[in-house]
């Protein structure tokens, strides 16, 4: 279901649908086959339209002669901002829970970070998004490290997503050493490092945060932990910070819990700038943090 422009597509929303439907009940299983149905018939049917161009005067469809440069400048849309070098077939080939569909975001934020900061990404997962912020830093050319903070172990919904996507992954694989050969294999192996553990496990003693990314703590007690332990060496006026799950309750609206990134940034609103509300294609919100100690209360 890749994202091919920055427009709201068909398989945009039947991938919105498959998320919804991540459970193991009947209802889950055959929604996600006939998800799996509908994105293979809306790419066929989409690859065939392309074809086409309607000639209103003549009153019938014509072969489009032009349907290749079309087919490109479609495409290319899908990595604004970004020289098509840039963007490596190993890039764009990494399986994706969000963070390649909003990589125009995270490389422009990631190549504003000044020298002497690290960007922080709580939940790695195959690392789409990393790849997206390192390319940012490369182009840059700044001091800035982006630190992956993840289990790195492949969950039984992860193998799924993650075959579907063209990987194949076994059930409690560690996946660290995947993450690392595709950024080595990208080349941008110099601009990530990794720690693997439960987030919060240990102090963060690394450089003051330039970009805080969190794609792992949905609920108050990971979340205030996550904050707590790195929000101090967050920088007023300067540190974005990307919530992943900002807006995931309003795709689980019967799941306890979920609310809390989005209710608890309400409550602190003073504290920050919003960036970006709603994200095209994803839960995602971003803002930029203005100061005080909003984690401590």
């Amino acid at each position: 279901m890749r994202n091919c422009s920055p427009h709201r597509t068909i398989c945009e929303v039947l991938r919105e649908i498959n998320d919804m439907h991540q459970g193991d009940t009947q209802v889950d299983i055959d929604t996600r086959a006939k998800v799996r149905e509908s994105v293979d018939m809306a790419k066929r049917m989409d690859r065939k339209l392309k074809e086409y161009n309607k000639e209103y005067d003549a009153d019938w469809w014509e072969a489009n002669k032009d349907y290749e440069a079309d087919l490109e400048r479609r495409l290319a849309t899908d990595y604004i901002a970004m020289d098509d070098e840039e963007i490596s077939d190993v890039v764009r080939a990494i399986p994706s829970m969000g963070g390649r569909e909003i990589g125009r975001y995270l490389r422009e934020w990631a190549a504003s970070i000044p020298d002497g900061r690290e960007i922080i990404e709580l939940g790695v997962w195959l690392g789409a998004g990393t790849a997206q912020m390192a390319l940012g830093v490369k182009r840059s050319g700044a001091n800035v490290i982006v630190h992956g903070y993840d289990r790195f172990r492949a969950g039984s919904s992860q193998v799924v997503k993650a075959r579907i996507q063209g990987i194949n992954l076994e059930q409690g694989q560690d996946t660290e050493p995947v993450v690392t050969g595709m950024m080595k294999a990208a080349g941008l192996l110099d601009y990530v490092a990794f720690t693997i553990g439960e987030i919060g496990d240990r102090p963060y003693l690394g450089w003051p945060i330039g970009m805080y990314v969190d794609d792992a703590c949905k609920r108050e007690q990971h979340f205030i932990r996550a904050l707590r332990t790195f929000g101090p060496k967050w920088v007023a006026g300067e540190t974005i910070v990307v919530l992943m799950d900002y807006w995931y309750f309003e795709r689980k609206p019967g799941v306890r819990g979920l609310r809390f990134q989005h209710d608890w940034m309400s409550d602190h609103a003073g504290c920050f700038e919003v960036l970006n509300e709603r994200m095209p294609g994803v839960s995602a919100a971003a803002f930029r943090y203005l100061g005080g100690e909003p984690w401590e209360e």
